[in-house]
């Protein structure tokens, strides 16, 4: 399965277009927007988070970033 890393998701907008894929990490740091993301995107409710840009000192491959 391809996979996808999100920066500053929000309310992971662009999880609609990308049913067949998965989120191998995801960056936000709003708890509210996180809740909400999860909720409309089960799928991304066991990625990674990491609140804060500042904390990634790699990223893990993946096939598209967003």
């Amino acid at each position: 399965m391809q996979t996808y890393i999100e920066l500053f998701a929000g309310l992971s907008p662009l999880s609609e277009i990308l049913p067949y894929m998965k989120p191998a990490l995801i960056v936000e740091k709003d708890r509210f927007s996180n809740r909400i993301r999860e909720a409309l995107h089960p799928e991304t409710k066991n990625a990674p988070l990491i609140e804060d840009i500042n904390d990634v000192e790699a990223l893990p491959p993946c096939d598209l970033l967003l």
